[in-house]
């Protein structure tokens, strides 16, 4: 885990991550933005998207290019009230659904090429 509970930007692209354990943010409870574009997390789908549990504060994400297919984006955007920002391009994403971002009422921004 990253003990960094003041951080508020973290930046993990280009970093070929498939994995990311459960507890790894747990304490970075004031972080708001996060890049994860260009990696590899649908790899290891469930504990991937568990690790984004605990990032209830967060603003901004960039998940592009990871080969997300639609159920795997909506994994990612569970519990994410307070998202303003997301950024899906370069995914293997057919549609998007309304149920897709049901828990994300306050997107200002969505990004999808």
């Amino acid at each position: 885990t990253l003990a960094l509970p003041d951080l508020e930007q973290l930046d993990l692209s280009s970093n070929r991550l498939d994995l990311i354990s459960e507890g790894a943010f747990r304490d970075l409870a004031r972080l708001k933005n996060l890049n994860l574009s260009r990696n590899q997390l649908s790899i290891n789908l469930g504990s991937n998207s568990k690790a984004l549990g605990s990032l209830g504060r967060l603003k901004s994400l960039d998940v592009s290019k990871n080969g997300l297919s639609n159920d795997a984006a909506e994994l990612f955007l569970k519990n994410k009230p307070t998202l303003d920002h997301l950024k899906m391009t370069g995914n293997a994403l057919i549609r998007l659904s309304h149920s897709l971002f049901r828990e994300s009422g306050s997107l200002k921004t969505i990004t999808v090429d």
